[in-house]
């Protein structure tokens, strides 16, 4: 800040308390920006207590104007922590505090064309569902995802080609957890899952976003895994492979070792899968090759 002013030095000589919220709430959104990715559970702390104090002020005062704001990023808040500890109870306070902030946005349409509340909403209900074994949680992902993915395939805007991968991805997940925990209609969720999928390669490209393309690749993966399982196909094995092969283009062991050693585990799994349908494939030496690398 200009002057050499900083949040913490603005709050100790305020008196307003609505404008010390403020403070709090720019303080933690900050912090939310400043953790993504690097999983401090300190910062994470330290961003829902500044949140959670915005919010108690915001309330007294029934301050109304910056709630959706606030909602939003105490929801993005607890989904980061979700990642650290107490996975369910923390994607729970993240899913409603995107809801309410969700019921911020007073008209019906541009309620459900929020991408980022929307996206949120759905990505938390595919993780409960994983945790839970909830094919509703499945039903309750796609629902909000869907919405967003069909207006903003219609918008044909700069703004939609960097929106829709990350919709797509969400999309394939939601749908390959409902696959797994139904038999209901398992096959053509499997197929959307795969399409949704290959939605996002088209967005993704391995020169331009080599992590989010090695991700799709190591779920696409596993979706072509189930549906071999599904059609009862063992052929399919070979396309899930190359999908891990893909990935591991981006999934060296010096830099991403958790990503890589998950990538081996599978393609272990899957070469044994195929030595018992078709011996003469793989030996088990190479297929014992992949479990070490993996260890």
């Amino acid at each position: 800040y200009k002057g050499g002013w900083t949040l913490e030095s603005a709050e100790e000589i305020c008196s307003d308390e609505l404008l010390i919220a403020r403070i709090k709430l720019v303080k933690g959104k900050f912090l939310v920006f400043k953790e993504t990715g690097s999983n401090n559970e300190e910062i994470i702390i330290e961003a829902i207590e500044n949140l959670s104090a915005a919010h108690d002020i915001f309330i007294k005062h029934d301050y109304n104007a910056e709630m959706c704001n606030l909602f939003t990023y105490q929801g993005i808040a607890y989904r980061l922590n979700s990642g650290i500890r107490e996975k369910k109870v923390n994607l729970e306070i993240s899913l409603a505090y995107f809801r309410k902030a969700l019921e911020c946005i007073p008209d019906n349409k541009e309620r459900a064309n929020n991408y980022l509340l929307n996206k949120e909403i759905g990505v938390c209900f595919t993780e409960l569902a994983y945790i839970n074994q909830s094919v509703e949680q499945c039903d309750s992902a796609i629902k909000y995802l869907d919405r967003v993915f069909i207006y903003w395939t219609s918008q044909y805007t700069e703004e939609s080609i960097s929106i829709l991968p990350s919709i797509c991805h969400g999309l394939g997940c939601a749908y390959t957890e409902k696959a797994s925990l139904s038999n209901i209609n398992n096959k053509d969720n499997i197929k959307l899952s795969i399409f949704f999928f290959n939605r996002c390669l088209d967005f993704w490209k391995v020169s331009i976003q080599p992590v989010n393309y090695a991700m799709v690749q190591m779920n696409l993966g596993s979706s072509i895994a189930i549906q071999s399982s599904i059609l009862d196909s063992t052929g399919l094995l070979w396309n899930a492979i190359e999908c891990y092969k893909n990935a591991l283009e981006v999934y060296k062991p010096e830099k991403y070792p958790s990503e890589y050693c998950m990538a081996m585990w599978r393609s272990g799994n899957i070469y044994m899968n195929l030595n018992k349908e078709m011996p003469s494939s793989i030996s088990f030496t190479q297929i014992e090759e992949y479990f070490n690398l993996a260890l």
